[in-house]
């Protein structure tokens, strides 16, 4: 009997055999397991990944500066709103100007106005074209801001052909942002910037339409991907794993807060997956057949490192995603008191739904805001309290308790409530005093407008205490316009008080003739209301004679031209159908830059035997 047919041998070669074969599928399969973990894990990266480049992608993320700057200028601006009346010529200098500041400002290459009817009055490009007579009523983006809404919009460029971003503001008839649109105010922008952003993600990257076109991407050869049947995507957005070209890719996708009626958009980005190497297998075969004992400790160490990892993995990420939500509501916190603030109308309202809405918010117990008081600023003023009982004195002195310190030197101050009277909660089952009371100063630029203290039945902890921060430099900014609008409007009276009080028939006008105001003799001489005629020329007065009209308007637009002056005689009906004999005087006055800007007109009584 040889080596080969003893039984011993063959039963030894099966259990050899056996083992090499249970030891082989044993490394595989720790060798596929620690693959599907790693697969896993990147995947994960990818998609939170995706998740923050969403979150920079918001509109208030990703030009949050822009869109106040120009939400400020339609409503301040007083050359864009008369362009949106189509009151000054399209691409008046002045009105393009105001246009180039900022898209010099923001690196943005195109800014222009609409007017209400979806036409460009006046536009600014950084290449010297003009958009200016394009029609873009039809732009979801100019619908939303003529219903009062800042709008981001992504398209296609009409004049240009090329995609880009549109940030769009309504132009407002007055100086308050909720006021009614009169036009829209839009800043265009080209996908550089989204492309680097793109970038900055994953070596490959897109930003896909609710269409399913790709607007902007790393690989330029996509862009026009998904724009038709022939033209498909090249990546599938439902497979997390699938085949790119010949590389074996992941995919992850987020969804994008643009507020598009026509569905959501999505970022998407991809990375390649490693292929293994099959050496890798045939080593850890090998070595589980020697050594079957060691690898299948090695097997429990390695799931149980797996299982941690991916525990560790969820862990982190769950973390990041709480801090990330958390960053979101504070932001959409913020977002929603500014909106209240915004619709207030007079300091008492704002001083009232401020403390209602930090309420609501903070579980403050009770509240009051004191402002200084102009000219000597050494009183502060009661402007609003909450569930104040007994109501806290009118008046405060600025040398007094806490809340005079946090004036005086600008810094918060946190104290008991004990010491003082009106610092109580009252109910039906009966008071208490407050645990904590934060006097916090109401800055602006380092300057000191007031002060709010609000009591809480705990002291703040970090977080609140810097919502609180945050809340009350909206309030201070929110005084500050309010108290800026009161001074425009008691300007605009005080100017046109005077006009009224002279006694004789006053008009003025613009330099393209029409008219910008009358004082109240016009308006009893002919019998019209000066808000019919603002905007009209001579033309459009049909109370005057049409060789009249024709006359008053050549002369008109000679005087401002030449910035000269007329006085003559004339005779003109009034409303009480006599023939005035009149002095007309005519003045034209230019602006500051020495260009024709207008006419002062004035009607004069003439005694009848006047020479």
């Amino acid at each position: 009997m040889t080596l080969g047919t003893h039984p011993e041998f063959g039963s030894r070669v099966v259990a050899w055999s056996v083992l090499l074969v249970l030891a082989l599928l044993a490394g595989v399969a720790v060798f596929q397991l620690i693959e599907d973990h790693n697969e896993h894990t990147r995947l994960t990266a990818l998609t939170a990944d995706a998740t923050r480049l969403a979150a920079a992608l918001a509109p208030d993320q990703l030009q949050g500066k822009l869109q106040v700057a120009l939400t400020q200028l339609g409503a301040s601006d007083s050359l864009i709103k008369q362009d949106a009346r189509s009151q000054t010529p399209l691409n008046a200098p002045d009105t393009l100007a105001v246009l180039a500041s900022v898209g010099q400002r923001f690196g943005v290459p195109g800014v222009f106005v609409v007017g209400a009817d979806g036409m460009i009055h006046s536009s600014w490009n950084e290449n010297g074209a003009h958009s200016s007579g394009l029609n873009v009523a039809f732009r979801p983006y100019f619908s939303a801001a003529m219903a009062g809404h800042a709008r981001l919009y992504a398209g296609i460029s009409i004049a240009r052909q090329d995609h880009s971003l549109y940030f769009a503001v309504p132009i407002t008839e007055g100086l308050n942002p909720l006021s009614p649109a009169i036009g829209v105010l839009v800043a265009r922008t080209d996908v550089a910037n989204l492309t680097r952003l793109l970038a900055q993600a994953a070596p490959r990257a897109a930003l896909v339409s609710p269409g399913g076109a790709i607007f902007a991407a790393t690989d330029p050869r996509w862009l026009d991907a998904g724009s038709s049947v022939q033209q498909p995507l090249p990546f599938s957005l439902n497979r997390s794993r699938q085949l790119l070209g010949r590389q074996v890719i992941q995919l992850a996708t987020a969804a994008l807060a643009w507020d598009d009626p026509a569905g959501t958009w999505r970022v998407v980005l991809l990375r390649p997956l490693s292929a293994g190497d099959d050496s890798l297998l045939a080593l850890a075969g090998a070595t589980s057949a020697g050594l079957l004992t060691l690898l299948i400790l090695s097997l429990l160490l390695a799931v149980r490192r797996t299982l941690a990892l991916q525990q560790h993995t969820r862990l982190m990420l769950e973390s990041q995603l709480e801090q990330e939500a958390r960053a979101a509501a504070f932001r959409a916190q913020i977002n929603q008191i500014s909106r209240a603030l915004q619709q207030t109308d007079s300091l008492d309202d704002l001083g009232r739904r401020f403390l209602h809405e930090v309420h609501q918010h903070s579980h403050s117990l009770l509240g009051v805001i004191y402002l200084l008081e102009a000219p000597q600023y050494q009183t502060l003023r009661l402007l609003a309290s909450f569930a104040c009982a007994p109501l806290p004195p009118d008046t405060w002195p600025m040398e007094a308790g806490q809340l005079g310190q946090a004036v005086r030197d600008g810094q918060p101050r946190s104290h008991s409530a004990s010491a003082s009277a009106h610092w109580q909660i009252r109910s039906g089952l009966g008071s208490a005093n407050p645990a904590v009371v934060l006097s916090l100063p109401i800055k602006l630029q380092q300057r000191v407008l007031g002060a709010v203290e609000l009591g809480f039945a705990r002291p703040p902890d970090e977080e609140l205490r810097t919502a609180l921060d945050e809340w009350v430099n909206l309030l201070a900014i929110n005084i500050e316009i309010l108290r800026r609008q009161q001074d425009v409007e008691n300007l605009l009276l005080t100017e046109q008080a005077l006009i009224d009080a002279i006694p004789y028939p006053l008009f003025f006008k613009g330099p393209d003739t029409r008219f910008l105001g009358f004082n109240r003799a016009y308006e009893r001489a002919f019998a019209v209301d000066r808000r019919s005629l603002i905007g009209k020329r001579v033309l459009d007065l049909t109370y005057l004679d049409e060789a009249e009209r024709t006359a008053f308007q050549q002369e008109d637009e000679r005087v401002i031209a030449e910035q000269s002056q007329v006085i003559r005689p004339i005779e003109l009906a009034y409303a009480d159908g006599k023939s005035h004999p009149l002095l007309y005087v005519l003045s034209g006055f230019a602006a500051p830059d020495g260009r024709p800007a207008g006419l002062l007109g004035l009607l004069i009584d003439q005694p009848q035997d006047a020479p």
